[in-house]
């Protein structure tokens, strides 16, 4: 273990989640707890754990598709957010998620269609009303 994982309890008790029931929702759980600590490698290998235990996940392709996303990796980013779309269509969250890579692909009006679906399905999804806001500076 790093020292990370021995100083925080949250985490480690997550680990322990995975250890005695390696579930594709605990996986989930952990990669998230990864995740807020800015963990993003671990993270990136329990949301593929999950996703190896149930293809179906739209959660854990989300979380890939940010990860991709914050490393750069666009192309592999919008792979992983159209598999999230894929088996949750409806999610604001995947959707936003999509916006946010077609933003930084430079497709500004796939961006614009994503995030006025977001808010379609979620009219207080604040975050999906500052992208636009933030897309039509860009523009």
């Amino acid at each position: 273990m790093t020292p990370l994982e021995q100083t925080d309890e949250r985490l480690s008790a997550a680990i322990r989640s995975v250890q005695s029931d390696p579930s594709a929702g605990n996986h989930r759980q952990l990669a998230a707890m990864y995740l807020s600590h800015g963990v993003k490698d671990a993270a990136f290998d329990q949301f593929s754990e999950a996703l190896r235990l149930d293809r179906g996940d739209a959660v854990s392709y989300e979380g890939r598709a940010r990860i991709w996303r914050d490393g750069g990796f666009l192309a592999l980013a919008l792979g992983d957010a159209y598999r999230a779309l894929h088996y949750a269509p409806d999610s604001p969250s995947a959707l936003n998620t999509l916006g946010t890579i077609f933003q930084l692909l430079g497709r500004f009006d796939d961006a614009r269609r994503s995030y006025e679906r977001v808010l379609e399905r979620d009219p207080s999804a604040a975050y999906a009303l500052n992208n636009l806001r933030q897309l039509e500076t860009v523009k």
